[in-house]
């Protein structure tokens, strides 16, 4: 907690042994702790609390969960709530401690402080020092394996800051010195082990006015006998930020909290000389979020905090490069991320769509839309990317997934997802590209992909065949020509008259990118540019086939002229004819043909001024929107 009457954060918890699973994250908390239980190889998760808009207002958990890597799992409690404490593990007891705390019913609540340092036992919680630290909640607190003591400072009593530090030794606790970092609550503290030193960094102090906080900058160093500042800059002003150690990379890393009074979502790393910004995108912006290293993973793994919008319940891992959600908010019920990659389950009846981006960050998520609802399913398969290229294989029922990028990169690998589980198919075949066009030619029975952008931008117009086991280049006889490499376009398949119908993009030109306005046909053999007028000059389009139109329907995309446009094109072969003018204007987004409903289904992309994550459908001529 950033100190009672700060920020008004909240609650906390104990536990027992007899562990049952549950199938989801804790509740949605802020002012939890963590630490990586080496002796459970288990990251443990106790208390905090959080504040609601119904009755109880405001609720303090006396819980304890564990977390594995892959799912969490609750532990019995035996009743004791605690907030702004400190989980920290000795190595030395094999055992980990809460240090310090409070538990309050609420604003305008006296806290009751935790008293005497608990360990967690095969039972539960046992108070092994009664020898206490004086009370306080929010203060910074971790283990000096080298010393082997628990070093705790400052905090928040009432409406007093606390500038002491504290250690224990395994029997009594001493008061270490009274000197060094200004009083303050909400500030960090961890082991670096390649320095050998505790780091603190951050807090707050109260200002002259009502509920107002003084960030403090500074770094500090303890070595066991006193506080030295290194840095007065550092990461910026900041309080309630969370942080862990990442041994095997020797790094502390910070995440998040309150700088200069906003919510902040930067993530840091000190590496022993200086601090490092290392990440702007990940988590949302957040404050009194807890993180723990797990040295069997390798990663730092982030959960909860507290939003101007309420608590959270996210779980986050960071691998020391990016980000990546685990388990998104309990409040998500739709995917969220525009910029995905879809394809339509004709045997399922399920739009998958996979990827994407949220706050700029890049996904690893896979939903399906079932006509009613959306469902996150199994997220054990591709990694992180936007705009991946998606097509279904009615023949062998499987959603095939190729490359994307991911931030500059572009990916290559292929992907394929049966309802019930991804699996890699292959890792080479057509250059690592986004942007590129992909379709299912059902007579041939092929994912057909054409085009798109690799690295350093450079466009494609090679065109590649996936069977089920392995990608085919197919070189067209030339007899019609060839389109120019372009990226941004759009393909079909048209099933009544078996041609690939392939219209807009942009290609290079001059320096910069030209939208197009051709349509090409391809029959399996050659290409052909098909002189028919309609839609304009254009990129960022998405097409699918309509069977009960007997048509290509094409939507939306723009060019610098006419910006973003949300008219709907029907292409049979013959002519373009437009069906629409006032459909969503969208760019980037993505169409597939649902066969039962008779429809088209639009998700997500550009909007005129920001990113979508709507769904619409197309009957008849109308688009409706069925889903947030």
């Amino acid at each position: 907690m950033i100190g009672r009457g700060a920020l008004a954060i909240v609650a906390g918890s104990a536990l027992h042994a007899g562990a049952q699973t549950v199938p989801t994250s804790p509740p949605p908390r802020a002012h939890s702790s963590m630490t990586f239980d080496r002796a459970r190889g288990k990251i443990v998760l106790a208390s905090g609390g959080t504040s609601r808009s119904t009755e109880p207002r405001f609720v303090t958990y006396d819980d304890l969960w564990t977390w594995d890597g892959r799912k969490w799992e609750r532990l019995e409690t035996t009743g004791i709530k605690r907030t702004a404490h400190n989980l920290v593990y000795d190595p030395e007891r094999r055992a980990v401690l809460m240090v310090a705390g409070s538990a309050s019913d609420g604003p305008g609540t006296p806290p009751v402080y935790g008293k005497g340092l608990l360990s967690l036992g095969a039972t539960g919680w046992q108070t092994i020092s009664t020898d206490s630290l004086p009370a306080r909640d929010a203060p910074a607190a971790d283990y000096d394996p080298v010393r082997h003591r628990l070093v705790v400072f400052g905090g928040a009593l009432q409406q007093s800051l606390l500038g002491d530090t504290y250690e224990f030794d395994g029997t009594r606790w001493r008061a270490a010195s009274n000197e060094g970092p200004a009083p303050r609550q909400g500030a960090v503290m961890a082991f670096h082990a390649r320095s050998g030193k505790m780091i603190l960094s951050g807090g707050s102090a109260r200002g002259a006015r009502p509920r107002e906080l003084l960030e403090f900058s500074d770094t500090w160093t303890w070595d066991g006998s006193k506080w030295t500042l290194i840095d007065s800059v550092g990461n910026g002003k900041r309080v309630g930020a969370a942080v862990a150690a990442d041994e095997a990379r020797g790094e502390i890393v910070l995440f998040g909290g309150q700088s200069n009074g906003a919510l902040d979502a930067t993530t840091w790393a000190w590496t022993g000389a200086r601090w490092e910004r290392r990440a702007t995108s990940g988590p949302s912006p957040r404050v009194v979020s807890t993180m723990a290293y797990d040295p069997v993973r390798r990663v730092v793994v982030l959960f909860g905090g507290r939003t101007a919008n309420g608590d959270l319940d996210d779980t986050w891992e960071w691998d020391g490069t990016r980000w990546r959600e685990i388990i998104p908010p309990s409040t998500a019920t739709s995917p969220r991320v525009p910029l995905v990659g879809a394809a339509f389950d004709e045997a399922r009846g399920a739009l998958v769509i996979v990827g994407g981006s949220a706050a700029n960050t890049s996904m690893a998520q896979t939903w399906e839309w079932n006509r009613t609802a959306w469902k996150q399913r199994d997220g054990n398969g591709p990694s992180e990317r936007d705009e991946p290229m998606l097509a279904y294989d009615r023949s062998r029922k499987r959603t095939v997934l190729y490359g994307g990028s991911l931030g500059r990169v572009t990916l290559g690998d292929t992907w394929e997802w049966d309802g019930a589980r991804w699996q890699r198919m292959a890792t080479d075949g057509p250059s690592p590209r986004g942007a590129a066009g992909i379709t299912y030619d059902s007579r041939r029975k092929r994912v057909v992909l054409f085009g798109g952008s690799g690295e350093a931008g450079k466009l494609y117009n090679d065109l590649w065949e996936w069977d089920g086991v392995r990608w085919n280049r197919i070189v067209p006889d030339g007899r019609g020509g060839n389109p120019p490499a372009r990226a941004l376009h759009a393909i079909a398949y048209d099933e009544a008259r078996g041609r690939l119908v392939m219209a807009g993009g942009f290609v290079m030109e001059n320096g910069g990118p030209r939208p197009l306005s051709d349509t090409w046909e391809w029959d399996g053999t050659a290409w052909q540019q098909i002189n028919v007028s309609g839609p304009g000059a254009r990129d960022h389009l998405a097409m699918a086939y309509a069977p009960d139109r007997r048509a290509v329907v094409m939507h939306g995309g723009g060019n610098p002229s006419t910006g973003l446009t949300g008219d709907t094109w029907l292409y049979d072969g013959q002519s373009w004819t437009k069906l629409l003018d006032d459909g969503p204007p969208r760019g980037r987004h993505r169409i597939a043909y649902d066969d039962r409903e008779k429809a088209v289904l639009l998700y997500g992309g550009w909007g005129p001024k920001q990113l979508m994550n709507e769904l619409w459908m197309l009957k008849d001529r109308a688009w409706t929107r069925v889903s947030p």
